[in-house]
């Protein structure tokens, strides 16, 4: 803000050389000891993740499903949902074999994603489908299976009145 006074030719309330220490660090995280530790030193998160990011077990796999996530919302801002769609039915299927193999739950990001996509694109039943399936998996806990069963019904509903029509 100083800077932009200053550039604006407004006086300044306090020299430049003080601003660095006028405000506390709010972003550092303190270390406890038995907390887990990433190979970058930094913290790792252990709440619950709707892609599955908190069940990751390896440093690798964890940077794989932050990188995953950021590219799908960029591509979906740029919509390039052709591409996304790829992404995120590759991922619905290793999500799905890895609930075979370990008995874990599937997370529902990716496929609300692919909801969110299909119905963008007026791609009706490929929605219902998706969200059909993923009410066939094992779920991860949280409050979106919920949400997404909700969005299943109200898709069918809307599926049924346009082929009524």
């Amino acid at each position: 803000m100083m800077v932009y006074l200053w550039l604006h030719g407004c006086p300044t309330q306090r020299p430049f050389t003080e601003a660095g220490t006028l405000v506390a660090p709010f972003n550092l995280v303190p270390v406890t000891p038995g907390r887990p530790v990433a190979e970058d030193n930094r913290v790792q998160v252990s709440t619950a993740s709707n892609t599955g990011r908190s069940s990751a077990e390896t440093a690798h796999e964890a940077a794989r499903i932050d990188a995953l996530v950021e590219e799908v919302k960029q591509l979906k801002r740029d919509h390039s949902f052709e591409r996304a769609e790829a992404l995120l039915l590759e991922e619905v299927t290793r999500q799905e074999a890895a609930a075979r193999t370990t008995g874990r739950g599937v997370a529902p990001w990716y496929y609300k994603q692919l909801a969110v996509i299909y119905s963008k694109q007026h791609r009706y039943p490929d929605e219902v489908l998706i969200l059909e399936r993923y009410e066939s998996q094992p779920k991860a806990p949280g409050v979106m299976p919920a949400q997404l069963l909700a969005r299943l019904e109200k898709s069918r509903d809307r599926l049924a009145s346009l082929q009524a029509n």
